[in-house]
Parts: structure tokens; C-alpha cells; sequence
């Protein structure tokens, strides 16, 4: 068994679980969506803005992000199994981020899209978890994005500030290769020490 090295994280190279059909990878931590105005037909840009103007833009575009979404998914269309776990609210931003991650990962509900787990096709393998804070609000971004210029980000945090390696069921480190966790210091130290130093920190 070849072992491969990648950012001073050690793994198995060969893809043998991903044959069983069960995650070998899982990706924890910082979800959103992202609101995206379309600003691509339209001559403003960010000399423009001053307070009390009008602009018309384009629709908008939602997409999820963060590195569950981004990494995540990523892994998923490689055909790696990979579970994605996040926090999430019970807003509208949440419902849409459950279904674009669902759809991305081919996966439907299993409980009527109410909470976190998803039902597993025949040939599917990717799992999504997602822990509900009924007390917060689910994460986003705006991204303003003129033609010409880099664009500008408004993010609220929301609910991935109160995320930590407590909300890692213990269940769903099972048969984890890699682990890909956004946390705190302290906590990826905790994640390191319960999964046996298997972990990437970013």
C-alpha cells in the first residue's frame, strides 16, 4: 500500500474503501451560501457607490460555499466518498444550502429535508450531516462583483461561529482517512487526539 503525503498529512493512496461505497474522507466546519448579484451587464462599479443611489443590476445567483461546500464537493466529483459536515440554522438560507449540497453530492432526504441526514442511493457513497442551531442564523455572503475590478465580499458567520469538534458525532469518524476540519487550535487538537492523528487543519 503506496502511502502519499500532502501538506505534512499522511494517507493511503489507494481508493480501495471508496469501492465499499463508504466515505473515506470527511470535510467539517465553514458552510454559506453565497449571494451573488449578477453585475455583468452593468456599468457600475464601486466608484459609483455613494449613500442614497439606485442602481439596476441582474438577477441574483445563490450558490453554497465555504470549504465543505468547495473542498467537500470537490473530493465528491474526484470519486472519492466523502461525508461534509457543517451547522446550519433554520432560516431560508439553510433550506437552500441543505438542497444545493444534497443535489451536488446526488443525494435526496431521507426526513422530508427537516434535518441533517440524507438517504443513500444505491450507488452513492457521499454522505451530508448537517447539526441545526435553532438559535442562529445560517451563514452568507454577499459578493459584489463588477466587471473589471476584483470583487468584494460581505460575510456573516453566522452559525460557523459556534461550530466546534463537539458537533463531530463520534459515529462519523468511522473508516476517516483524511480529515479536512476549519477549527481552533485547541479544537483540532481534541479532533486530533479522538481520530488518531489523521486530520487536515486549514
Amino acid at each position: 500500500m503506496k502511502e502519499a503525503h500532502a501538506s505534512g498529512i499522511q494517507y493511503r493512496a489507494d481508493h480501495s474503501a471508496a469501492g465499499a461505497g463508504k466515505p473515506v474522507v470527511m470535510v467539517a466546519g465553514h458552510v454559506c451560501l453565497d449571494v451573488i448579484p449578477d453585475m455583468s451587464d452593468s456599468r457600475v462599479g464601486f466608484r459609483d457607490f455613494a449613500p442614497g443611489r439606485l442602481f439596476e443590476i441582474g438577477p441574483t445567483h445563490f450558490a453554497a460555499g465555504g470549504a465543505v461546500a468547495n473542498t467537500g464537493v470537490a473530493v465528491h466529483h474526484l470519486g472519492i466518498p466523502v461525508r461534509l459536515v457543517a451547522k446550519v440554522g433554520t432560516d431560508p438560507f439553510a433550506v437552500q444550502v441543505r438542497e444545493m449540497l444534497q443535489r451536488q453530492i446526488g443525494r435526496a432526504p431521507c426526513d422530508g429535508g427537516k434535518g441533517g441526514a440524507v438517504a443513500n442511493g444505491p450507488e452513492e457513497s457521499s454522505e451530508l450531516r448537517l447539526v441545526v442551531d435553532e438559535e442562529a442564523q445560517t451563514s452568507y455572503t454577499v459578493v459584489l462583483n463588477p466587471r473589471h475590478t476584483d470583487r468584494l465580499l460581505l460575510h456573516y458567520p453566522g452559525t460557523n461561529d459556534t461550530f466546534c469538534a463537539a458537533d463531530v458525532a463520534p459515529d462519523l469518524y468511522s473508516g476517516i482517512e483524511l480529515f479536512q476540519f476549519r477549527l481552533s487550535p485547541a479544537d483540532a487538537e481534541a479532533v486530533r487526539r479522538r481520530r488518531g492523528g489523521i486530520v487536515s487543519v486549514v
